[in-house]
């Protein structure tokens, strides 16, 4: 235990190393279970916790991996692979502890193929190489046909691995005698009474040597849940953990939302065709390129006279367009903040809007696909989030959506447009997510032509 290291600072190049060190840190923690938690208190029993999850790999199996690996000629292993038959807390602390005071990386587990597939991937996130074994799961270190044998058998007769061999080296319970048992005799001199769990019990037991005192109770605290959480619940079942809320989310919306592809209004005026928008403010249906369904959409020749507001059907002269349009050609020379994103020319539109609104106005080349309506604030309601998934989700695919050659575009871009936003919100993910380059309008068609006329969006 540092003394001298009070403030937990690690510096210099073996910065690492000091870190990994229990000589280098002050005592792990010793916390005492409170009384509701401690059904003997009243008798006059007091248990204390020895958080040995506190370690830097939070594990109780760095402190037997460190000195395994001290006990061994770095010259010996500096060049092959450490290989160990675990797929739990000693494989972690070896590949951690391995690297940061040896600079090793070739660590291999050798793992049942019958652990959970969650576990496999821990361990390779932790840069650990994971050999898979046939058999049985759990063979005993003695058993002739075992992944232990064959890994100790090998390292003896080939010598193309190290193999420190947890289960038969004593470097391993040793550890808890060098580091564990001094401190917490330091800390709590009154023990009398000392706990290991089962597993964990073999490399603790002989700790009774460094027992003393008369009064108090401490168990080890080995391992965090996190590692083996898949297992828990399949032994245990749902019912014995908390509920979890708004389960029906589970089965839906679970694209990405990424608001690279949520365009503000100023944004979308300057990334499409000047000529495009101004005609569309006020574009009515019924002109050519405007349908009902996909399969009817074939996108218009774009004549000269589209560049003008008042070719467009339905537009007017009065003087909240006027004031739309002035507002609207101020937009189209403010520089656009998305890098690297150009829609081009006018894209595909697929308007989600009502009939009765789409009629009113809509933008050029739009395809009105009506849903449902649906709240301001879709998702404030995980009732109506799934409702309006399983909307877009029939509708995409009843439209083929979802198909390669859809849909027949210049440049294939798609932009959603929706009242409020948030149904072009979830739909762009869901495109994006299959391949589509999709984008929305942020706030929602009401918030497009709002920030042009001053708020009126009666146009």
């Amino acid at each position: 235990m540092a003394a001298s290291n009070p403030y937990n600072v690690f510096r210099g190049p073996d910065s690492l190393a000091q870190f990994y060190d229990p000589d280098q840190n002050p005592p792990l923690p010793l916390v005492e279970i409170p009384e509701r938690l401690n059904p003997m208190r009243k008798h006059g029993v007091r248990i204390y916790a020895k958080l040995l999850t506190s370690l830097p790999a939070q594990n109780v199996k760095s402190l037997p991996v460190l000195n395994m690996l001290q006990q061994q000629d770095p010259q010996v292993f500096k060049h092959k692979p450490l290989a160990e038959a675990s797929s739990g807390s000693t494989a972690i602390s070896l590949g951690i502890v391995a690297r940061a005071l040896l600079g090793h990386e070739d660590v291999h587990a050798h793992v049942s193929n019958k652990k959970p597939i969650s576990q496999m991937k821990l361990l390779r996130l932790f840069g650990i190489h994971v050999d898979l074994f046939g058999g049985m799961t759990q063979p005993t270190y003695d058993d002739p046909k075992g992944i232990m044998t064959r890994l100790r058998n090998r390292a003896a007769q080939r010598g193309d691995v190290v193999n420190l061999g947890q289960y038969h080296n004593h470097d391993n319970w040793k550890a808890h005698v060098r580091w564990t048992g001094p401190q917490i005799v330091t800390q709590l001199p009154e023990i009398n009474v000392f706990c290991a769990t089962v597993g964990t019990g073999g490399t603790l037991g002989r700790l009774a040597d460094a027992r003393t005192g008369e009064t108090s109770c401490v168990f080890v605290c080995a391992d965090l849940p996190y590692q083996y959480v898949d297992m828990y619940h399949a032994k245990l079942g749902e019912d014995e953990f908390p509920k979890i809320y708004n389960q029906e989310l589970l089965t839906c919306d679970s694209d990405v939302y990424d608001d690279r592809f949520h365009l503000t209004p100023p944004h979308l005026v300057n990334l499409l065709d000047r000529g495009d928008i101004i005609s569309s403010l006020f574009c009515q249906s019924g002109i050519s390129g405007c349908c009902s369904s996909l399969q009817q959409y074939a996108p218009p020749p774009k004549s000269p006279e589209s560049n003008s507001a008042s070719s467009c059907p339905g537009s007017t002269s009065s003087s909240s367009s006027s004031s739309s349009l002035s507002s609207l050609s101020a937009h189209l020379s403010t520089p656009c903040s998305l890098s690297g994103c150009s829609l081009g020319p006018m894209p595909t539109v697929i308007d989600f809007r009502s009939e009765a609104e789409f009629r009113q106005s809509h933008l050029q080349r739009s395809i009105n696909l009506p849903l449902p309506d649906r709240s301001d604030d879709l998702f404030a309601s995980p009732g109506e989030v799934h409702q309006r998934w399983t909307e877009l989700t029939e509708l995409f695919e009843e439209q083929k959506c979802f198909h390669p050659s859809w849909p027949n575009a210049t440049d294939g871009k798609i932009l959603l447009v929706c009242t409020h936003g948030d149904t072009s919100r979830m739909a762009t993910a869901m495109l994006r997510a299959r391949g589509r380059d999709a984008y929305c309008v942020k706030g929602g068609f009401q918030t497009f032509i709002s920030s042009f006329d001053g708020g009126n969006s009666n146009i």
